[in-house]
């Protein structure tokens, strides 16, 4: 079998521990963005930022899946919002917070399937929000770096992370995510002014952790074996493409 060579760890360690496409086997974490100029935003009185758009659309993406705004429902997006509903700048867990999510809805051609509010903040309604279909997100920005580069038009998308449970093998190969609750936990919100790059891919750093559930245990050894995830990457992804946020991570797993 000749390598597929892919463009970043990421995709390549994305690969190797996801295994084959459409296996309801294999449960590691899959983000997701939107290519799109989608937030709309005002300054607030006491210097903060309110963003707001669609999180994320039933539209196909790279990775031909389809993810229907009842995926995120029931206690996926319930729990996150319990937890704070803490957001992120490009998918940065390892420092704090830069914002929080207010409100999220649920809809489908403009009728409301779910609506949350985050418990820990007084209550507020969308202002620009005018229907649709998908998860849709009003998003308080209070790190005065982020808001800054909301207000320039550098940082335009948003972007999310959360588990993949139950899909529907499409014949194209992609994902279809149609049932109520087939992405539960969601593990992140974000801003990001990169949407093409984490576009459709899992991250290692977000696997750390997620061993694949129901699969030969052989097979989940090997896959939770550092050495062999290097392995592999040192085959699938071409020399000198290692950042070293991603080194990092991999020196985390050893």
């Amino acid at each position: 079998m000749s390598a597929t060579k892919f463009a970043s760890v990421e995709e390549a360690a994305a690969y190797a521990l996801r295994g084959i496409r459409g296996s309801p086997v294999i449960a590691v974490p899959m983000g997701k963005s939107l290519n799109l100029e989608i937030m709309k935003y005002s300054v607030k009185a006491d210097g903060t930022l309110d963003a707001e758009g669609f999180i994320s659309t039933p539209d196909k993406d790279i990775e031909r899946d389809i993810l229907e705004p009842e995926a995120f429902s029931g206690e996926g997006l319930t729990g996150y919002m319990k937890r704070g509903a803490p957001v992120s700048i490009e998918h940065g867990t390892k420092t704090l917070p830069i914002g929080f999510m207010h409100k999220a809805r649920l809809v489908r051609n403009g009728q409301v399937l779910q609506d949350e509010n985050n418990p820990k903040h007084p209550p507020i309604d969308f202002r620009h929000y005018d229907g649709g279909s998908g998860w849709y997100g009003l998003v308080n920005i209070y790190d005065k770096d982020v808001l800054r580069g909301i207000s320039k038009g550098a940082v335009s998308s948003f972007s999310w992370i959360g588990m993949p449970n139950e899909w529907d093998v499409l014949p194209d190969g992609g994902r279809h995510f149609v049932k109520p609750g087939s992405v539960n936990p969601i593990l992140e919100a974000t801003v990001t002014a990169y949407p093409i790059n984490p576009q459709a891919t899992m991250r290692i750093a977000k696997a750390r952790g997620y061993i694949p559930q129901k699969i030969d245990p052989k097979i989940s050894a090997l896959l939770a074996n550092p050495l062999v995830v290097d392995a592999i990457i040192s085959i699938l992804i071409p020399p000198g493409k290692v950042s070293a946020v991603v080194e990092e991570e991999l020196k985390r797993l050893r």
